[in-house]
């Protein structure tokens, strides 16, 4: 997840990070909440696990989840 007004790349570093120490690792870049920052927080919760359902049905093959 990212912060206030923020986007999907300002968690590449760590994305890339962690794909270089592990090398089966699968990392989601959020963008649900991208284009509105200052909703609340049951919508933007809602949003993000919305996405994340979309990820794990589109992903069968990941037996494991962190977050």
């Amino acid at each position: 997840m990212h912060g206030f007004q923020g986007n999907s790349f300002d968690l590449i570093n760590i994305k890339n990070a962690f794909q270089l120490l592990y090398e089966n690792v699968q990392c989601l870049l959020s963008t649900s909440n991208e284009d509105d920052t200052l909703g609340s927080i049951d919508e933007m919760g809602n949003r993000l696990a919305g996405e994340i359902c979309n990820y794990v049905e589109e992903h069968p093959q990941i037996k494991k989840y962190m977050f």
